[in-house]
């Protein structure tokens, strides 16, 4: 990784803020007024679905601009490939479950 001056700085003005009464909104807002938009992203809900649709495995050609443009970062395209593939693991874990539960009260 490389940590730019931009995100050292962003990261000292942190420092400053009282934490505790953060939001995550709040947060993000922060990141994106310090120029460092590209470490929590606002994900708009198409890209919540591309990622959703493309599963554990990001398609970097989905991304290219984004990525090229400096908007987002590659680490937090996998995070979000990551976080769908688990909502998607657990909700077919929760479904599993109920079949379960419900062939033993029959």
């Amino acid at each position: 990784w490389d940590i730019t001056d931009e995100m050292v700085a962003c990261l000292d003005a942190l420092e400053q803020e009282d934490l505790d009464a953060l939001t995550p909104d709040a947060l993000v807002e922060f990141f994106e007024t310090q120029g460092c938009s590209d470490f929590l992203i606002r994900w708009m809900d198409e890209q919540i679905a591309i990622s959703r649709r493309e599963g554990k495995i990001p398609r970097l050609e989905n991304w290219e601009k984004a990525l090229a443009a400096g908007t987002i970062g590659l680490d937090s395209v996998m995070n979000l490939a990551g976080l769908n593939s688990f909502i998607a693991d657990q909700a077919d874990m929760d479904r599993h479950v109920r079949e379960i539960v419900k062939r033993a009260k029959s």
